[in-house]
């Protein structure tokens, strides 16, 4: 009766070794799935954060620069002598006085 008690004792340790191993294992694969699908997560918020920025640099009017003096006075100059008053003609004129328009 003893031989069985201590042959069962050994089963259910053997037992219990091989349940702690087969756990402690699937807690180790959990813990890697885990980690998998938090980098995942931060690389798809990455990547929608970029994505963001650029449809917001395509979608947003790029700054006006700004126009040099010389050449706001030289529009200036070509749209008075452009003028049909001084013997222009009168297309080049709108054309220089729109321009002249868009610089101001």
């Amino acid at each position: 009766m003893l031989v069985q008690i201590t042959g069962l004792s050994v089963a259910l340790v053997a037992i219990l070794i091989i349940l702690f191993v087969c756990i402690s294992e699937n807690i180790d694969l959990k813990m890697e799935v885990d980690e998998l699908k938090r980098q995942s997560e931060i690389e798809r918020l990455n990547y929608s954060s970029v994505y963001r920025d650029y449809v917001r640099l395509l979608t947003e009017p790029a700054p006006p620069k700004p126009v040099d003096s010389d050449i706001e006075e030289a529009v200036h100059y070509a749209m008075v002598k452009a003028h049909p008053d001084n013997g222009g003609k009168s297309e080049d004129f709108v054309k220089f006085r729109k321009l002249y328009e868009r610089m101001k």
